[in-house]
């Protein structure tokens, strides 16, 4: 299974070669540079998923420690 962890790396490291690949080919493609404009567009939405799986992840942690608090506090209280 891919956690959402996974899926925030991943999509932050093809933003990162987004940016990469754009300066490229804006530096190297003599007659088209709307190529590198159009492949540096793709970062914004690439790291926009990273977030939003950043965020489902961090998310996911809270969730498992306050459930983690809630069952040590009923336990030590006596209620199981």
């Amino acid at each position: 299974m891919i956690t959402n962890k996974t899926k925030a790396k991943f999509f932050f490291v093809t933003s990162l070669a987004s940016v990469i690949a754009s300066i490229f080919l804006y530096v190297s493609v003599n007659d088209n540079k709307h190529i590198g404009i159009f492949v540096g567009l793709w970062a914004p939405t690439l790291m926009g998923l990273s977030n939003r799986y950043g965020i489902a992840h961090a998310s996911d942690v809270a969730e498992r420690a306050w459930a983690e608090a809630r069952r040590s506090t009923d336990s030590q209280l006596g209620r199981c």
